[in-house]
């Protein structure tokens, strides 16, 4: 195995290496084929979803010496520039430090003149970050563009970015992978790598990741320059901490005291409400997905048949509610430090009404004739 990150070594370098995002591919190399490129895109979508690297590609293409129809040939002297990250033609430039007015007058000069590329590509990462100022100042570039230059935003929050400045981006939406294609960019991996990693293991990672492709390889090179290969490994590498199954599986008992016992050991070891909230989040959406017939998708058949039990135990009705509970405590410890397991537990006290009703009456004080939110219970 190399000292260079599987996350760097297998970067995507044509768009057929891109997984997913099937319906951007598909136009992307329609614009390379055809030269005919909009003067500016949006790339919208979660992290690690390929957005930069989409849009490496795009400048690839547009200015290979090969003179493709549809994707780069990653060998000629413009295109390993490119993949270096110091070709002339393709400008990657972090909005997040560089968005002030000042540099983006400073780029409408330096792109207003040719440097012998066909087409002048500028990638503005985390474009949402920039000023008002400096949207305005690129708003004034975008409504008279410069000859065979594109402008690309990449963002993870596209509804922060000027509306005038949306209205002359044609948009791109980047969707989160799905397990399948994690695992099929991983196993893609391993076997160039020739690794030996139990096939549990990339599912438990495609799980671990929510449908972000970077995250999953940077995780594998991880677990594998470690000497894990199994999901044993993989769980005592990490301390893996969902304890959603049997904070659910007590509340359905009505038994606050061994569920308020796990939260405690939780915070002991975790000290923070953030995983928890999310983990009883997916657990709730699997147990809803299960009630509609259809797959929880989980890592092992283990955790499968866990959801499978609790979902036979458990309506929609009171599932939904324990959602609603869900969003607004995810809501509340966003902006607290100090008192998150005290939200936590009287979430739970909550989840325990919602889920098995009367039968926690002998577990807690009754309940009042109408529900009190988590902010009411914290200000009790």
């Amino acid at each position: 195995m190399s000292d260079l990150p599987l996350a760097l070594k297998y970067r995507p370098r044509t768009f057929d290496d891109v997984q997913g995002q099937g319906h951007v591919k598909y136009i992307l190399k329609q614009m390379v084929k055809t030269k005919q490129v909009p003067p500016a895109l949006v790339f919208s979508g979660s992290r690690g979803t390929g957005k930069t690297t989409s849009g490496r590609i795009l400048g690839a293409a547009l200015n290979c010496e090969a003179d493709v129809e549809e994707a780069p040939c990653t060998t000629c002297a413009s295109c390993l520039a490119v993949a270096a990250g110091n070709g002339i033609d393709v400008l990657e430039i972090d909005a997040a430090s560089n968005g002030t007015v000042g540099e983006i007058r400073k780029l409408k000069d330096a792109v207003m003149y040719s440097v012998g590329g066909r087409f002048r590509v500028v990638l503005l990462d985390e474009a949402h970050s920039m000023s008002k100022e400096a949207f305005n100042a690129l708003l004034k570039v975008l409504e008279e563009p410069p000859p065979n230059t594109v402008f690309i935003l990449l963002t993870t929050e596209p509804n922060k970015i000027l509306e005038t400045v949306l209205s002359r981006c044609m948009p791109f939406e980047f969707r989160r992978m799905t397990a399948a294609d994690i695992v099929a960019r991983l196993n893609h991996i391993i076997t160039l790598e020739e690794l030996t990693v139990d096939p549990a293991l990339l599912e438990a990672i495609a799980y671990k990741v929510q449908g972000g492709m970077r995250d999953a390889v940077m995780l594998l090179d991880q677990v594998t320059r470690t000497g894990v290969a199994t999901v044993e490994g993989f769980n005592e590498l990490f301390g893996i901490s969902d304890v959603s199954v049997q904070l659910v599986g007590t509340a359905l008992d009505g038994d606050m005291a061994t569920g308020y016992k796990i939260i405690e050991e939780y915070f002991f070891r975790v000290g923070d409400a953030a995983g928890m909230v999310t983990d009883l989040t997916s657990l709730v959406r699997d147990l809803l997905v299960i009630r509609a017939g259809g797959d929880p998708r989980v890592p092992t058949e283990i955790e499968a048949a866990a959801r499978r039990d609790l979902a036979a135990r458990v309506p929609t009705e009171k599932l939904v509610a324990t959602c609603r509970i869900l969003w607004e405590l995810k809501s509340r410890t966003r902006h607290v430090d100090n008192d998150q397991r005290a939200a936590m537990e009287l979430a739970y006290a909550l989840i325990v009404e919602a889920l098995a009703g009367s039968s926690a009456s002998t577990m807690a004080p009754a309940a009042p004739a109408r529900r009190l939110t988590l902010q009411e219970l914290a200000q009790a």
